[in-house]
């Protein structure tokens, strides 16, 4: 998995969103001064615990 950075409030943020039948995720992102993005935060969620 990606080693999440601290938030940096002078970088823009990246929201990545994705959804399938069988879970949601997200990731926040920067990028670093070598123009690669760096994870901020990121979450899955199974679909399963969506039902509940």
């Amino acid at each position: 998995p990606p080693v999440l950075i601290p938030p940096q409030d002078d970088r823009p943020f990246y929201l990545y969103l994705s959804a399938t039948d069988h879970a949601i995720g997200a990731m926040l992102a920067h990028r670093d001064s070598a123009r690669r993005e760096q994870a901020v935060y990121y979450i899955v969620v199974p679909s399963w615990i969506m039902r509940l």
